[in-house]
């Protein structure tokens, strides 16, 4: 069976989760548990910077796990950003889905830091 690997990391007022592998149907429930599990220690006013950059290739099924974590978040008062590289599988996929219109989306960490969460 194929795995997804999530680390976490604070780095200031920004909590980054990390996920490396692939996200697709054999991996998306067991990504859905540890970024729930993510969410669930991050407390507000942090912002949970979700890290795609590691996604070797990522399906639709992929990308509802990402929702779930974004919307556990939300219900937390957490603001959440991705980081998906332009040009990259996972950036592909929601770009296509539409999903980098609604959540604010950066080609690294770096480029999330320099953002101010939204006001709530």
């Amino acid at each position: 069976m194929e795995s997804i690997e999530l680390t976490r990391l604070s780095k200031g007022s920004h909590e980054v989760v990390r996920l490396v592998g692939d996200l697709d149907l054999n991996t998306s429930g067991a990504a859905i548990e540890k970024l729930a599990a993510a969410a669930a220690v991050i407390e507000p006013p942090a912002v949970a910077v979700l890290d795609l950059s590691g996604i070797g290739f990522m399906s639709a099924l992929g990308a509802r796990a990402l929702c779930a974590f974004n919307r556990a978040c939300a219900l937390r008062g957490v603001c959440t950003y991705w980081v998906a590289p332009s040009g990259s599988g996972a950036r592909n996929i929601l770009d296509l889905i539409g999903l980098t219109d609604l959540i604010p989306t950066f080609d690294s960490v770096e480029q999330s830091r320099q953002d101010q969460p939204l006001a709530t």
